[in-house]
Protein backbone atom coordinates (compact mmCIF):
# COMPACT_ATOMS: atom_id res chain seq x y z
CA UNK A 1 0.00 0.00 0.00
CA UNK A 2 3.16 2.19 0.57
CA UNK A 3 4.60 1.54 -2.61
CA UNK A 4 1.20 2.29 -4.26
CA UNK A 5 0.67 5.85 -2.32
CA UNK A 6 4.40 6.49 -3.59
CA UNK A 7 3.41 5.72 -7.33
CA UNK A 8 0.39 7.73 -6.96
CA UNK A 9 2.12 11.16 -5.46
CA UNK A 10 4.63 10.53 -8.38
CA UNK A 11 1.81 10.11 -10.70
CA UNK A 12 0.71 13.60 -9.60
CA UNK A 13 3.61 15.26 -9.58
CA UNK A 14 5.15 13.58 -12.87
CA UNK A 15 2.06 14.27 -15.14
CA UNK A 16 2.23 18.11 -13.89
CA UNK A 17 -1.17 17.20 -12.53
CA UNK A 18 -2.92 20.41 -10.41
CA UNK A 19 -4.68 17.51 -8.53
CA UNK A 20 -7.09 19.45 -5.73
CA UNK A 21 -8.82 16.43 -4.57
CA UNK A 22 -8.05 12.42 -5.23
CA UNK A 23 -10.64 10.24 -4.04
CA UNK A 24 -9.90 5.95 -3.56
CA UNK A 25 -13.06 4.81 -5.95
CA UNK A 26 -11.64 0.96 -4.82
CA UNK A 27 -9.24 -1.86 -4.85
CA UNK A 28 -9.74 -4.67 -7.55
CA UNK A 29 -7.16 -7.25 -7.09
CA UNK A 30 -4.19 -6.32 -8.71
CA UNK A 31 -5.92 -2.87 -10.06
CA UNK A 32 -6.48 0.32 -8.02
CA UNK A 33 -9.00 2.90 -8.57
CA UNK A 34 -9.31 6.76 -8.39
CA UNK A 35 -11.13 9.90 -8.84
CA UNK A 36 -9.41 13.40 -9.03
CA UNK A 37 -9.92 16.84 -10.08
CA UNK A 38 -6.98 18.14 -12.63
CA UNK A 39 -7.48 21.72 -13.09
CA UNK A 40 -11.40 21.97 -12.19
CA UNK A 41 -11.75 18.85 -14.41
CA UNK A 42 -12.59 15.52 -13.43
CA UNK A 43 -10.70 12.43 -14.22
CA UNK A 44 -10.67 8.34 -13.35
CA UNK A 45 -7.84 6.51 -13.19
CA UNK A 46 -7.12 2.75 -12.14
CA UNK A 47 -3.48 1.59 -11.89
CA UNK A 48 -1.51 -1.55 -11.09
CA UNK A 49 2.03 -2.56 -10.34
CA UNK A 50 3.71 -5.17 -12.55
CA UNK A 51 3.33 -8.83 -11.45
CA UNK A 52 6.85 -9.79 -12.78
CA UNK A 53 9.89 -7.60 -14.15
CA UNK A 54 13.02 -8.47 -15.99
CA UNK A 55 14.40 -5.71 -13.50
CA UNK A 56 13.41 -4.51 -10.61
CA UNK A 57 12.54 -0.69 -11.31
CA UNK A 58 10.82 2.50 -8.95
CA UNK A 59 7.83 3.74 -10.50
CA UNK A 60 6.68 1.39 -12.66
CA UNK A 61 3.35 0.81 -13.48
CA UNK A 62 0.59 0.51 -15.77
CA UNK A 63 -2.71 2.63 -16.04
CA UNK A 64 -5.96 3.29 -17.72
CA UNK A 65 -7.07 7.05 -17.40
CA UNK A 66 -10.51 8.65 -18.34
CA UNK A 67 -10.55 12.39 -18.80
CA UNK A 68 -14.00 13.09 -19.83
CA UNK A 69 -14.39 16.72 -20.12
CA UNK A 70 -11.55 16.08 -23.14
CA UNK A 71 -13.66 13.46 -24.00
CA UNK A 72 -10.68 10.90 -23.74
CA UNK A 73 -11.77 7.53 -22.39
CA UNK A 74 -9.65 4.48 -21.89
CA UNK A 75 -6.11 6.32 -22.23
CA UNK A 76 -3.56 3.43 -22.00
CA UNK A 77 0.02 4.83 -20.33
CA UNK A 78 2.62 2.69 -19.14
CA UNK A 79 4.96 4.24 -16.75
CA UNK A 80 8.56 2.49 -17.53
CA UNK A 81 10.98 3.28 -14.03
CA UNK A 82 13.42 4.51 -16.00
CA UNK A 83 13.65 6.41 -19.42
CA UNK A 84 13.73 4.61 -22.80
CA UNK A 85 16.09 4.39 -25.13
CA UNK A 86 16.14 6.93 -27.72
CA UNK A 87 15.15 4.32 -31.08
CA UNK A 88 13.40 1.92 -28.51
CA UNK A 89 9.83 0.78 -29.81
CA UNK A 90 8.44 -0.48 -27.03
CA UNK A 91 5.47 -2.45 -27.36
CA UNK A 92 2.47 -4.09 -25.09
CA UNK A 93 0.44 -6.79 -25.64
CA UNK A 94 -2.39 -9.33 -23.68
CA UNK A 95 -1.38 -13.01 -23.14
CA UNK A 96 -0.17 -14.18 -26.39
CA UNK A 97 -1.71 -12.27 -29.24
CA UNK A 98 0.22 -9.88 -31.32
CA UNK A 99 1.18 -6.89 -29.39
CA UNK A 100 1.19 -3.12 -30.21
CA UNK A 101 3.60 -0.71 -30.73
CA UNK A 102 3.80 2.11 -28.01
CA UNK A 103 5.00 6.28 -28.57
CA UNK A 104 7.64 6.06 -25.56
CA UNK A 105 8.18 9.89 -24.20
CA UNK A 106 10.89 9.99 -21.57
CA UNK A 107 9.72 7.40 -18.79
CA UNK A 108 6.10 6.94 -20.32
CA UNK A 109 4.85 6.06 -23.22
CA UNK A 110 1.11 5.84 -25.13
CA UNK A 111 -0.23 4.00 -27.44
CA UNK A 112 0.08 4.72 -30.92
CA UNK A 113 -3.71 5.08 -32.30
CA UNK A 114 -7.12 5.28 -30.71
CA UNK A 115 -8.25 2.28 -32.74
CA UNK A 116 -5.47 -0.22 -31.13
CA UNK A 117 -6.07 1.10 -27.88
CA UNK A 118 -10.20 0.14 -28.27
CA UNK A 119 -8.72 -3.26 -29.35
CA UNK A 120 -6.16 -3.36 -26.74
CA UNK A 121 -8.97 -2.85 -23.50
CA UNK A 122 -11.12 -5.46 -24.86
CA UNK A 123 -8.85 -8.07 -24.94
CA UNK A 124 -7.60 -6.78 -21.27
CA UNK A 125 -11.26 -7.33 -20.44
CA UNK A 126 -11.07 -10.97 -21.30
CA UNK A 127 -7.33 -11.51 -21.13
CA UNK A 128 -5.58 -12.18 -17.57
CA UNK A 129 -1.45 -10.67 -18.09
CA UNK A 130 -0.75 -7.49 -19.88
CA UNK A 131 3.31 -7.36 -20.93
CA UNK A 132 5.01 -4.52 -21.59
CA UNK A 133 8.44 -4.33 -23.15
CA UNK A 134 11.31 -1.69 -23.93
CA UNK A 135 14.72 -0.85 -24.62
CA UNK A 136 16.10 1.46 -21.64
CA UNK A 137 18.30 4.73 -22.27
CA UNK A 138 20.95 2.21 -21.26
CA UNK A 139 20.39 -0.27 -23.86
CA UNK A 140 18.90 -3.42 -21.74
CA UNK A 141 15.71 -4.82 -22.68
CA UNK A 142 12.97 -4.70 -19.87
CA UNK A 143 9.92 -6.65 -19.83
CA UNK A 144 7.38 -6.09 -17.28
CA UNK A 145 3.64 -8.29 -16.80
CA UNK A 146 0.60 -6.93 -15.14
CA UNK A 147 -2.49 -9.17 -13.95
CA UNK A 148 -5.47 -8.49 -15.53
CA UNK A 149 -6.94 -9.99 -12.33
CA UNK A 150 -9.68 -7.40 -11.53
CA UNK A 151 -9.14 -5.56 -13.97
CA UNK A 152 -12.77 -5.38 -15.62
CA UNK A 153 -14.33 -4.14 -12.55
CA UNK A 154 -11.87 -1.50 -11.64
CA UNK A 155 -12.65 -0.46 -15.24
CA UNK A 156 -16.22 -0.34 -14.64
CA UNK A 157 -15.99 1.23 -11.25
CA UNK A 158 -13.90 4.30 -13.15
CA UNK A 159 -16.51 4.35 -16.25
CA UNK A 160 -19.18 4.80 -13.47
CA UNK A 161 -17.19 7.85 -11.69
CA UNK A 162 -16.06 9.62 -14.65
CA UNK A 163 -19.06 8.36 -17.48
Amino acid sequence: MKRFLLILVLFVSVSAFAEEDVTPIGHFSAWRAYKGVQNGQTTCYMAATPLRSSQKREDTYLMVARHPQAKKYNEIVVYFGTPYHKNSQPTIGVDNQKAVALVPSGDKAWVKSTTDEKNLISKMIEGNIVRVAGKSARGTVLKDSYSLKGFTKALDAVTKECP
